[in-house]
């Protein structure tokens, strides 16, 4: 619905359905070009316009699909991947802990455990299982701050193991948000272990700005929120972890996808295959 609202019906305006041609279609794979859209979301607005107007072939609303005749198919290029070294992250721990930032443990948890976004925001106290040092993924916090059950992916429902040192930072951040709870005038408890200071969801509007804001804090070197769930595949796959055990980390539907995205990660795949070789064969 966003895509249509923001980027679709502003191109075609009042335009009857039955006059709908190639140049609209081309008229609006320019304008949102020229807006500098993601490839991923111009794929995106593509293939909704084209599945629409498929439907209104079948139902007999109009009789050919003008969609047919764009050539120039927009495809969704691959994820960029960036990430931080291992001296990266620590310089970025090293001055959070000097602006001692009360959602300390939600970036902790996003690089040690590669968690995303969405699975960090919706995480609750209850998912927490302190005694066997394990956190469970069962919901995500969604748009417009709505908790919404099962995480991305089926895999993404799981249970993560707690490092000492994660579940020591996640009983600290515990404290500190009962302190908080004692001296809220008001206190909306959701029973969310990340949330803002009157206990409410954190905007998934703001998170962006929030973001950007820690980056310039603490000085180091500007990467997206999602690439610290790259750097946690990155530090682990550098350290000759299984790529097995990294996917079950991360979530991922299949080791495949793990092996798609982080291959040129693994320093010693392309030695290991070329010593194979004169290792079998001597």
């Amino acid at each position: 619905m966003i895509l249509l609202n923001k980027h679709i019906l502003p191109v075609f305006g009042q335009v009857k359905l039955q006059n709908v041609n190639f140049t609209h279609i081309e008229e609006l794979l320019e304008v949102v070009t020229d807006k500098g859209l993601a490839k991923g979301t111009i794929r995106k607005i593509y293939n909704l316009v084209n599945t629409s107007l498929k439907d209104a072939v079948i139902k007999d609303y109009i009789i050919k699909n003008p969609v047919e005749k764009i050539t120039a198919v927009p495809k969704a290029s691959k994820e960029k991947i960036d990430y931080w070294t291992k001296e990266e992250v620590k310089k970025f721990f090293s001055q959070l802990e000097k602006i001692d930032h009360r959602q300390h443990a939600l970036f902790v948890l996003a690089i040690y455990c590669g968690m995303r976004r969405g699975e960090l925001l919706g995480l609750k106290w209850s998912d927490m299982d302190f005694e066997n040092n394990r956190i469970g993924i069962r919901q995500i916090l969604a748009f417009k701050s709505k908790i919404k059950d099962g995480a991305k992916t089926n895999a993404g429902n799981r249970s993560i193991k707690m490092s000492p040192f994660v579940a020591s930072e996640l009983e600290k951040h515990k404290e500190q948000q009962e302190e908080e709870k004692r001296k809220a005038r008001e206190y909306f408890d959701n029973g969310l272990v990340f949330c803002q200071e009157d206990g409410q969801p954190v905007s998934w509007g703001n998170f962006h700005k929030f973001w950007v804001r820690i980056i310039e804090k603490t000085k180091v070197r500007a990467i997206r929120f999602h690439d610290l769930r790259h750097t946690c595949a990155s530090l682990l796959l550098s350290a000759n972890v299984h790529p097995k055990k990294v996917q079950e980390l991360l979530g991922h539907a299949s080791i495949k996808v793990t092996l798609d995205t982080y291959s040129h990660l693994i320093p010693s795949m392309q030695d290991e295959v070329a010593d194979k070789m004169d290792e079998l064969l001597k």
